[in-house]
């Protein structure tokens, strides 16, 4: 078998259905298998599977296990040569999986890689990115939620120069569509068990690479991303989250030491935009009030990261 695709879902069933048949509609041509993990969702997901794709492999899962442990449990029944990490929120556009298949395999330094991904308005979406520095994540967790993403270091991280009619090779692809060659994985599982969400796809791009496999952007095998459709919770929660696993990521590519130094410097940076924006709420704009508490609740949950 070629591939082995393994999609998470929570609570997405509208959305997973479109992928799926976008799949079986696109992909007959090539030898596959298909895994979803539903993890606990309450919208008739795993119902819609059993009557509507009864060729696809289901995992149940009775909680919420997140979505790197998730992908781990689909890739342990993997049959595949490959894995491709797919998430529920895509769309496959064409039929070009295999020149993906074809490079990778006439390729074997390449460990990972990942294909052409559209917005829902067909625009390019970065798929790529740079490998993370704990500088820079202290800027994306802190003063960025103040001034926003569109300055000239993002786009350096985000590596906005790359042709996307191009192939590629980059420091690491995101996992909403990842192909995986199996011999680059630990234990058969993709993820660190100590990551959830945001990062892993970093920390495995990284272990790889320092592996000496290479990690490539091929322009192929188009799909549309819709993006967060599993993640829409509450903007503190999601950067909470993603600072978290950030701390994580730091400590097993830069030690303790270094990763314990941003970790206190973001709280220390919350508190002082706390401060900063609790004497700016007499400015009569929403947006300095919403600043203000954004950054207040993410001070008093800090030690959640």
């Amino acid at each position: 078998m070629d591939l082995s695709v393994i999609i998470v879902n929570w609570n997405t069933k509208d959305l997973l259905r479109e992928c799926l048949a976008s799949i079986h509609h696109h992909w007959k041509h090539i030898c596959h298998e298909v895994i979803v993990i539903d993890n606990a969702s309450a919208d008739g997901s795993s119902e819609m599977l059993k009557n509507e794709f009864r060729d696809v492999g289901l995992i149940q899962n009775l909680e919420n296990q997140g979505f790197a442990k998730a992908n781990n449990q689909g890739a342990l029944l993997a049959g595949g040569r490959y894995l491709l990490l797919l998430n529920s929120d895509t769309k496959v556009l064409d039929s070009e999986v295999d020149k993906i298949i074809d490079y990778m395999d006439q390729h074997p330094e390449v460990g990972i890689a990942s294909g052409r991904v559209l917005n829902a308005d067909f625009s390019a979406q970065n798929s790529f990115r740079r490998f993370p520095h704990p500088l820079g994540a202290f800027f994306r967790h802190t003063t960025r939620l103040v001034v926003g993403f569109n300055t000239p270091f993002h786009k350096k991280f985000q590596l906005a120069h790359i042709d996307k009619n191009r192939i590629a090779e980059v420091d690491w692809v995101t996992g909403a569509y990842m192909f995986i060659r199996k011999n680059v994985l630990e234990n058969e599982k993709p993820f660190d068990d100590d990551m959830d969400m945001y990062y892993e796809d970093t920390l495995l791009c990284h272990t790889a690479s320092q592996k000496g496999y290479r990690i490539v952007f091929l322009p192929y095998a188009g799909i549309i991303h819709y993006g967060g459709a599993s993640a829409k919770t509450i903007r503190s929660s999601a950067i909470l989250k993603s600072c978290k696993s950030s701390v994580t990521y730091f400590r097993k590519t830069y030690g303790n030491r270094y990763s314990d130094i941003y970790r206190q410097g973001v709280k220390m940076a919350w508190l002082a935009l706390t401060i900063l924006f609790y004497f700016m709420e007499w400015i009569p704009f929403q947006s300095f009030k919403q600043k203000a508490s954004l950054f207040q609740e993410l001070f008093q949950r800090r030690n959640e990261i």
